[in-house]
């Protein structure tokens, strides 16, 4: 037995005495050709033949004794390789799938001892529990196939790659098959956790809420973009990737980017810029985008960007801003005096027209600069006002609002000017500390009313910080799991007992059905929002406009139901229809003004086309009203056209209108079925105005109009301004003629 030789294996032969595989098959190629060689010398001279034959024979012996000698140092020199491989077994059968060898560290992941394999029959050792593709593998291999495939031991439970490939001799001659088997359970099982893993981190790059791309920071192209991004720009994933970042940027913002690769290495962190995109249907998106270098070895690889869209927040901004830009604008334009001081009594904003009014410079309204020699504020009885019971300083003290309170500004030289002045706390509206004072010429009460509902829209941002009604329903639950305490304080009710039926019986009976199918809508979907205005029963029994926002947050843990937030637009639900009714009437008789007389006659000129009825437009203008403003007084002018439009009012008919369209005009419009029926309104007219009017002691006036009439059949079509327009043509020929009638007499 040689040295280093395993126990039990002898040169030429196996674990089992048997001659192994590689003297298989020399020996019998040796032998062969041995016996070939001394019968084609049997037909030589003996002697000479015998000398050759032992010749030969002794060549063949030593050529043998090599061969074998040499075959076993491969052999050895391949075992020992084989046994220095971790996990790898090789497995040899004969072409009768006998096993002949078995060599290397056997894998635990097989399940047959190999010191139990050679000598026994594959199909002995197989079971049918084993894969039955070690059995058809052999087969094939004998048969001249390669065969591969991986296999799990039906005992171990573990992992192994199989090669079977057949033994050929020299000649060719399949002499058995050889299988390498090398144990891949803890490369497989890293494989699958690394797929695991890839599969979890691709699945939170599509999911992701927000747009994440790869780039090429070599030639600024996407290389992944993920579901996210290709929702906020409305194209494709696939058509996204290898296109350039900056083909999709704004035309104006093409010089803003996250910066070269250079300058990101620079900020060594996340740079994140803001900046438009176009969107596949033409659209704007604005976006936040925070952008990242990766690098390997130092060299930068790729880029890596979160993209947030910011578009709803950068719209807001600006609408807020156009909203800034707006009340300053207003506040610069008004004709009323506005200041506002802080809670230190600081001025801190104020008008044009309130400097014009006070006849003050900024410096002098800043206590920079000292007031006008004799400059003061007086009572309406002319004494001077103390500073305790100025206005502004009476809110400071209490907090209550002064409202109307009557003042003058007097200053020598010239005429005193006379206010009606409102002071209001500011935390009375948006719950910050300061006042603010309007000024309001008593001439200029309509006026005043226009300033104070410019002066809410100013501070339209700040009501909107006021405190929310908060609370949060679980669907399928008639209580809130949570009410904020400004249900105490903005309608009086106890939020710890607030239910849905409860909610549901303060609400307007008119509101009801929007807000229970609004809250039905928002139920249906997670994450939907919708907003609504309802009407709903304070505690002491007044009705409240509450602007409310429902949003489905069921899915948020942290929430769990649908937040509904509702905050008090009583006053501006309110001013808005004051100011709609304003805008529609004159401000002294209350009247339609031109705005609506015109609307009122288009209205009747369409009713016509339905109804075969005329059209009836008085014109009508007081005769002498200068007269009377010279003689009386503005005052006394105002009073006389008030009662005039009293008069013109209870003449006609309550279906007719009266409108008074500017100065001492008024007009009459009149649906009618006979054209001589505005003959008639004119009568009823002269008959109101013949009795005279008490403008005060020794003040009774007669007065007369002129009146122009215009009727209006379905066979001639006008419009509203045309026949305003001949109406107003037939009155001044009425005055030129009562004119010329008093020339002749």
């Amino acid at each position: 037995m040689d040295e280093g030789q395993p126990a039990g294996r002898h040169r030429g032969r196996n674990a089992a005495g048997r001659p192994s595989w590689p003297t298989l098959v020399a020996v019998p190629a040796l032998t062969g050709a041995l016996v070939v060689g001394l019968l084609h010398v049997g037909g030589w001279v003996a002697p000479v033949g015998l000398l050759v034959v032992v010749g030969l024979l002794v060549a063949a012996m030593r050529w043998v004794g090599d061969e074998l000698t040499t075959s076993h140092l491969r052999e050895e020199r391949m075992r020992v390789m084989i046994d220095s491989l971790p996990d790898t077994f090789v497995l040899v059968v004969d072409t009768g799938l006998r096993f002949v060898d078995a060599s290397g560290s056997f894998p635990a992941a097989l399940d047959w001892a190999g010191s139990d394999l050679v000598g026994r029959s594959v199909t002995d050792v197989i079971e049918p529990r084993d894969d039955d593709r070690w059995l058809t593998g052999w087969r094939a291999a004998v048969a001249g196939e390669h065969v591969h495939f991986d296999s799990k031991g039906a005992r171990s439970g573990r992992f192994i790659d199989v090669d079977i490939a057949p033994l050929r001799h020299r000649d060719g001659q399949i002499v058995g098959a050889m299988a390498v088997v090398r144990d891949i359970n803890d490369r497989r099982v890293a494989a699958e956790a690394l797929m695991i893993e890839r599969t979890r981190a691709q699945a939170a790059f599509d999911a992701a809420p927000f747009g994440v791309t790869v780039i090429d920071p070599t030639t600024q192209t996407w290389l992944a973009v993920n579901e996210g991004m290709g929702r906020l720009l409305g194209y494709p994933t696939e058509e996204l990737i290898g296109q350039r970042v900056y083909d999709f940027s704004h035309p104006d913002d093409l010089g803003i980017g996250a910066g070269s690769v250079e300058e990101l290495l620079a900020v060594g962190d996340v740079q994140t810029i803001e900046k438009r995109y176009l969107r596949s249907d033409g659209s704007v998106l604005w976006a936040r985008v925070s952008a990242r270098v990766r690098q390997v070895d130092g060299e930068p690889t790729l880029v890596i960007a979160h993209t947030e869209d910011i578009t709803e927040q950068r719209e807001a901004e600006a609408a807020l801003a156009r909203s800034e830009s707006r009340a300053r604008t207003v506040l610069s334009a008004l004709h009323e005096g506005i200041i506002v001081r802080d809670g230190e009594s600081r001025v801190i904003e104020w008008n044009d027209a309130l400097l014009e009014m006070v006849m003050l410079t900024p410096a002098q309204l800043l206590g920079e600069a000292p007031v006008p020699e004799g400059w003061r504020i007086v009572h309406p009885t002319g004494e001077t006002m103390r500073r305790g019971d100025h206005p502004d300083t009476q809110v400071a003290s209490d907090g209550k609002p002064r409202i109307g309170v009557p003042l003058g500004i007097a200053r020598p030289g010239l005429p005193t000017r006379w206010f009606r002045v409102n002071a209001v706390p500011l935390d009375a509206m948006n719950g910050s500390n300061g006042i603010i004072t309007s000024f309001v010429e008593e001439t200029e009460r309509l006026a005043a009313e226009r300033e104070v509902e410019l002066a809410r829209d100013r501070f339209t941002a700040l009501v909107e910080h006021s405190n929310d009604l908060v609370s949060v329903l679980v669907p399928g639950s008639d209580r809130f799991t949570y009410a904020s305490p400004a249900w105490d304080r903005m309608l009086g009710w106890d939020p710890t007992t607030l239910d849905l039926d409860g909610l549901a019986s303060a609400i307007h009976p008119d509101d009801l059905t929007v807000a229970v199918d609004t809250m039905l809508d928002v139920i249906a979907e997670p994450g939907r929002t919708r907003t609504f205005v309802m009407r709903v029963l304070h505690a002491d029994g007044t009705w409240r406009y509450l602007g409310t926002t429902c949003t489905n947050l069921v899915d948020n843990e942290a929430i769990g139901g649908v937040v509904v937030n509702s905050n008090d637009v009583t006053e501006q639900v309110l001013a808005a229809a004051e100011l709609a009714d304003m805008a529609m009437h004159d401000g002294l008789t209350g009247l339609p003004n031109r705005r609506l007389v015109l609307d009122r006659i288009s209205q009747a000129l369409e009713e016509q086309r339905r109804t075969d009825t005329t059209v009836a437009v008085l014109f009508l203008d007081l005769d002498d009203f200068k007269g009377v403003n010279d003689a009386y007084g503005h005052a006394a002018g105002d009073q006389l056209l008030v009662t005039v439009g009293k008069r013109l009012s209870d003449s006609v008919r309550s279906m007719d209108t009266v409108g008074r369209i500017g100065g001492d005009e008024f007009v009459i419009v009149a649906m009618l079925r006979e054209l001589d029926g505005a003959a008639s309104i004119a009568r009823h007219i002269e008959d109101a105005l013949d009795e005279p009017i008490d403008l005060g002691p020794n003040r009774l006036v007669q007065t007369r109009a002129s009146i122009g009439v215009v009727a209006s059949r379905p066979d001639r079509p006008r419009t509203a301004d045309e026949m305003l327009a001949e109406a107003d043509s037939a009155m001044y020929e009425v005055k030129r003629r009562r004119r010329h009638l008093r020339a002749v007499t």
